[in-house]
């Protein structure tokens, strides 16, 4: 028949140093145990430790390359917008001019049409205005007419 477990496992429980005897065991050297149990896994994780290393510095050099360039790129664009801005405030002063010097000429059109029309009413009104003028001198007893006066009168009267 087969030994128990508990009995198998009895055999290697670890003995302590002096004092009073124990039962029968195997001594254990704890330091040395976990050493050893854990050099396994410690070389293990030296490698990953290693690739952990080198993946953060790829890391660090992408990411300064990455920065690099960016700053790069904001300075293209920058004196970009630099070389462009003189050009753009050019045309948008051409483009004002110009709509001024036609704003203009339609003001000045628009005043010549108005004085024109101006002097077209009071060129009308005129020969009127004297004759009335003229009707009341001479209704007033003012002096009297001369020649070039009665040719006045019978136009307006």
């Amino acid at each position: 028949m087969a030994p128990a477990l508990g009995d198998i496992l009895r055999r290697f429980r670890p003995s302590v140093a002096p004092g009073p005897a124990a039962p029968a065991g195997v001594p254990v050297d704890w330091a040395a145990e976990a050493e050893a149990e854990l050099a396994v896994v410690f070389a293990a994780l030296e490698g990953a430790a290693a690739d952990a290393a080198a993946t953060v510095e790829q890391t660090r050099t992408d990411g300064e390359l990455r920065r690099q360039a960016g700053l790069e790129e904001a300075q293209r664009i920058v004196s970009r917008a630099r070389a462009e801005i003189d050009a753009i405030r050019s045309e948008a002063a051409a483009n004002s001019l110009g709509e001024l010097d036609t704003e203009r000429a339609a003001l000045d059109a628009a005043t010549q049409t108005e004085v024109d029309r101006l002097r077209a009413v009071v060129e009308a009104r005129i020969p009127t205005l004297v004759a009335a003028v003229l009707a009341q001198l001479w209704g007033a007893g003012g002096p009297e007419p001369t020649g070039n006066d009665v040719a006045v009168r019978e136009q307006t009267g």
